[in-house]
C-alpha cells in the first residue's frame, strides 16, 4: 500500500477487482468499462505492458470499453484466441482499416488521406507479392547485405560494440527505396536520405517523433514531377510510386497526400523489417546450436535468388515468424479496426463506429499455447503442419490473417533472408547478456539496444556445420510452406 495513496481508495480498488472477478461473470457482461482503480493497480503491481494486459483480463474477461469521448469513440480491448477469430475472420466484413486516420494524429509532418484507396492498395499488393518483383530484387537484397556485413567486419573502432539495429537502416532502408520509390530514386537521394533516416530512428527511441518526413517529402514531390516530366523514363520501372503514378493516383489526391501515402508505407516496410532481423540476428548469435543450424540451411540453399527457394528455409522462415511473435508491435500489440457495423463479441454488443483494438499478443505470449513463450525457440514452428494449424486456429497471427493479411510478407521475408544468406555465414559476433528486457509495449525501445560485439570473419575451420547438415538431412521435419511463398 502506497504511502501517499489514502486507504479508503485502495480498498476501493480491491473491492472492484474483487466486484468484476466474482460478482459479475464475464458472459453476462455488456459494455463493461474499465475502473481507475484496476488500472492503477495494475500499473502499481505490473513490471511489463504484457504483465499489465494479463491483470486487466483475468479482471474483466476477453473485452473491455474505454472510453475517452469525446476525443475517440468507445474502444473495445479485446484479447485471446477468440478475439483474433472475431476481428481477423468472423467479423472482418464488418470492420474497416483505421490506421491511417491514426496516422493523422500523429506528429509528423506527413498527412494522409482518411479514407483507404482500395483498388490502389490492391495494385500495391500485386506488386509486393509478384515472385517475378521479389526475383528481380533479391540480388541487389544481397549484394547491399554483403556490403554491410564487410563494413562490420571492418569498424573504425573495433572497441565499440556494434549497435545492430540502427546499423541495419543502411540495408533496410536502401532496399525499401528502390522497392517503393525505384531505383533511380535510390541512386539519386540514399546518401542524402541515410543519415536523416538514421537521426529520425534514434529519435524515436528516445521518445521524439520529429523530423525526417519534410526532408523525404520534398524529395518524394521532385521525384514525382520528374516522372510527370519524363514518364517514358519510367515505363519499365517496378516500385510502389510508379503504380501510384500509372494508376492515376495524382486525379484522386492531391500531391500532398499522395507523398503522405508513400512516406508512410516507407515507415510500415522498414520498422518490422527492421526490428525483426535485428532481434533474429542477436537470438542466433546468443546461441551457438541455433546458429550452426541456421548456417547449415543456408549451404543447402541452391539459389539464394530465388524466393522459392527461400520459402522452403523452413528454420530461417521460422526463426521470421518466432522473431515477429515476441518483438514486434505490428501486430502483437495493435491491431486496430472500426466496426462498419453493430458486432457482438462475448456478450458484448459493440455499436457502430467504435474501434476495436485487439491485442493478439495476449495469445501469442500464453503459456498454454506457447511453451516458454517468452523464449526464441524457432523449432517450435517445425513440426509438419504445425504452423498451419496454429494459424488456422488464431494462436499465431504474426502477420495477420485472410483478406487483410500482410501485403508486404512476402518481400520483408525475401529482404530478412537475403541479409541472413549473406551475412551468418561470413560473420562470427557475440552478444553481451542479458538482452534488453522487451516490455511487449514500444519494440523499437528495446531494440534500439540490441549489441553485437567482437564482430569478426567466420573461421574457415568450422567443422560442426557437416554435423548438423548431417542431422538435417536425415530428419522427418519437412519444410512447411509459408503464406507468402507463391
Amino acid at each position: 500500500h502506497p504511502p501517499w495513496l489514502p486507504t479508503r481508495q485502495w480498498t476501493g480498488a480491491q473491492a472492484d477487482l474483487q466486484m468484476a472477478k466474482s460478482v459479475t461473470p464475464v458472459a453476462h457482461r455488456v459494455g463493461v468499462s474499465l475502473s481507475p482503480w484496476v488500472v492503477l493497480r495494475g500499473v502499481l503491481t505490473c513490471s511489463s505492458w504484457h504483465e499489465f494486459t494479463v491483470h486487466l483480463r483475468d479482471v474483466y474477461g476477453d473485452v473491455m470499453k474505454i472510453e475517452l469521448w469525446p476525443v475517440l469513440p468507445p474502444i473495445y480491448l479485446m484479447m485471446g484466441k477468440a478475439a483474433n477469430r472475431g476481428v481477423f475472420s468472423e467479423f472482418d466484413s464488418s470492420l474497416g482499416q483505421i490506421l491511417q486516420e491514426l496516422i493523422n494524429v500523429l506528429p509528423v509532418s506527413a498527412r494522409i488521406p482518411k479514407e483507404e484507396d482500395v483498388q490502389l492498395q490492391k495494385r500495391v499488393a500485386t506488386l509486393f507479392q509478384s515472385g517475378t518483383v521479389v526475383d528481380e530484387l533479391l540480388p541487389s537484397f544481397r549484394m547491399s547485405a554483403k556490403s554491410l556485413g564487410e563494413k562490420w567486419m571492418c569498424p573504425q573502432d573495433p572497441c565499440r560494440p556494434l549497435m545492430v539495429f540502427f546499423e541495419l537502416s543502411e540495408y533496410v532502408l536502401r532496399a525499401d527505396l528502390k522497392l517503393l520509390y525505384g531505383q533511380t530514386f535510390s541512386d539519386r537521394y540514399y546518401d542524402l536520405i541515410l543519415p536523416r533516416f538514421t537521426q529520425w530512428v534514434k529519435n524515436i527511441a528516445n521518445g521524439q517523433l520529429i523530423g525526417f518526413f519534410d526532408d523525404l517529402g520534398g524529395c518524394l514531390r521532385q521525384e514525382i514531377a520528374d516522372r510527370q516530366a519524363h514518364p517514358d523514363l519510367y515505363e519499365d520501372d517496378r516500385s510502389v510510386m510508379q503504380v501510384y503514378l500509372a494508376s492515376g493516383a495524382l486525379d484522386r489526391h492531391a500531391v500532398d497526400d499522395v507523398v503522405g501515402l508513400l512516406s508512410m508505407t516507407l515507415m510500415a516496410a522498414v520498422f518490422n523489417t527492421q526490428i525483426s532481423l535485428a532481434w533474429i540476428l542477436v537470438h542466433l548469435y546468443s546461441d551457438a546450436e541455433l546458429l550452426r543450424r541456421a548456417r547449415s540451411e543456408i549451404a543447402s540453399c541452391r539459389n539464394a535468388d530465388a524466393y522459392v527457394e527461400l520459402a522452403g528455409l523452413s528454420f530461417l522462415n521460422s526463426c521470421i515468424d518466432e522473431s515477429v511473435r515476441l518483438h514486434t508491435m505490428l501486430p502483437g500489440n495493435t491491431v486496430i479496426r472500426r466496426a462498419l457495423r453493430n458486432v457482438d463479441f462475448d456478450g458484448v454488443h459493440i455499436p457502430r463506429g467504435s474501434i476495436l483494438w485487439l491485442y493478439p499478443n495476449a495469445v501469442h505470449q500464453d503459456a498454454n499455447y506457447f511453451e516458454q513463450p517468452s523464449t526464441f525457440c524457432p523449432m517450435r514452428f517445425l513440426k509438419s503442419g504445425e504452423l498451419e494449424r496454429m494459424s488456422t486456429e488464431f494462436e499465431l497471427v504474426t502477420f495477420g490473417y485472410g483478406a487483410k493479411r500482410c501485403i508486404g510478407e512476402k518481400m520483408a521475408r525475401a529482404m530478412i533472408i537475403a541479409f541472413l544468406v549473406e551475412v551468418l555465414p561470413a560473420l562470427d559476433a557475440d552478444v553481451p547478456t542479458p538482452l534488453p528486457a522487451d516490455d511487449n509495449l514500444f519494440d523499437l525501445i528495446p531494440a534500439s539496444k540490441l549489441e553485437l560485439r567482437n564482430v569478426k570473419r567466420t573461421s574457415p575451420n568450422d567443422s560442426s556445420d557437416s554435423e548438423i547438415t548431417a542431422t538435417l538431412a536425415t530428419s522427418s521435419v519437412k519444410p512447411t510452406p509459408r503464406q507468402g511463398k507463391s
